[in-house]
């Protein structure tokens, strides 16, 4: 099994990498436009807030109400 887990991570490296490839990466203020797509969001996690039920929710590049996110 020891001689398995090197190739097995190598070739996991290797998938991910090229998936990685076609990814499309916006700025989080372009974030509306893209709905119904799948793109990596970057951006600065300007506040988080965790609420009583457990739901988190991040503002994106200001702190509410001037979030990116719409």
């Amino acid at each position: 099994m020891k001689l398995l887990l090197p190739p097995v991570l190598l070739l996991m490296a290797l998938c991910s990498s090229s998936l990685a490839a076609d990814e499309i990466t916006i700025d989080a203020k372009y974030a509306a436009q893209h709905v119904g797509e799948s793109v990596v969001v970057h951006g600065t996690v300007a506040e988080v807030h965790q609420f009583k039920g457990g739901s988190i929710s991040l503002d994106f590049g200001a702190k509410y109400p001037n979030e990116a996110f719409d």
